[in-house]
């Protein structure tokens, strides 16, 4: 029996490692990152075959995104492929609570916003378009 015990403390021990906590922020849920990145950007590129070596083309840009020091996403800016802003998200936070966010086109016309609603146990997402922003 003590062989068993110990056999399984052992195995326990040695699995610890790649046990770990669920992340804490937007920042290591959605985008794997860890430390205080603040900010950050995605670009891609084309390899082109030039005199027979191939060479790195022009950058695009594709996505940033910005931080707050709780680590929640305050702006995030979507790029088409010729690297024009086509939307963008921002999102308000009351410390780490989040309260609402705005979804704006690339020539900055919001046309879409959430509102979170706090009730008693449970939280809601209300959502409203500008249209009804005018009324």
């Amino acid at each position: 029996m003590k062989i068993l015990s110990l056999l399984f403390f052992f195995i326990t021990l040695a699995c610890a490692p790649w046990v770990q906590a669920q992340p804490g922020t937007m920042r290591e849920a959605t985008y794997a990152l860890r430390g205080p990145v603040r900010t950050f950007r995605t670009e891609t590129a084309t390899f082109v075959l030039k005199d027979g070596h191939y060479v790195e083309g022009p950058r695009v840009l594709q996505m940033t995104a910005d931080f707050n020091t709780d680590g929640n996403r305050t702006d995030l800016n979507i790029y088409d492929d010729k690297g024009v802003l086509s939307r963008r998200i921002e999102m308000r936070f009351e410390g780490r609570r989040f309260i609402e966010f705005l979804n704006y086109d690339g020539v900055g016309n919001m046309w879409l916003r959430g509102i979170a609603e706090v009730t008693r146990l449970m939280a809601e997402s209300k959502t409203t378009s500008p249209l009804e922003l005018a009324a």
